[in-house]
């Protein structure tokens, strides 16, 4: 009966106090908010730029994290989202701890309500279709 209760305590452990602390498991994307920047206004091709790239940098203040996105070779729109690929057209999606959170247009946003833990938040550049081209960043922030 003592091995049980000790399994018991243990399995509560790993799968509520541990992810909790933001030391492993997923994140309850439900509990957190990701509000665009700035306008939604589409982002031009930069002369002299024929790959597709997408970098980030971020900032924290208190536990949220402000992400702004530098894209070139993609003018990002959200009307077309989910038809068929043109070239340098697409948007990109995000992604928190490896599990997709938004798909976003504009170049800034903020994410609020991370949980305290370490996050990795990666951005990655795809085609209309969703499919990759081939173009992300991440960075891992501990709040």
């Amino acid at each position: 009966m003592k091995l049980l209760a000790r399994v018991v305590i243990m399995i509560y452990f790993f799968l509520v106090i541990y992810p909790a602390n933001g030391v492993a498991g997923q994140i309850d994307l439900e509990s957190i908010s990701i509000k665009p920047l700035y306008r939604s206004l589409p982002i031009e091709v930069i002369s002299g730029t024929s790959e597709p790239h997408i970098s980030l940098s971020y900032s924290l203040r208190e536990n949220d994290v402000f992400i702004d996105c530098v894209i070139r070779g993609v003018v990002v729109t959200e009307e077309k989202e989910g038809a068929l690929h043109q070239d340098a057209e697409g948007h990109y999606r995000l992604y928190i701890n490896d599990e997709h959170a938004a798909t976003l247009f504009t170049n800034s946003f903020v994410i609020e309500g991370l949980p305290r833990g370490e996050h990795t938040i990666r951005v990655v550049l795809v085609k209309n279709d969703r499919t990759p081209y081939g173009s992300e960043d991440s960075v891992t922030i501990t709040l």
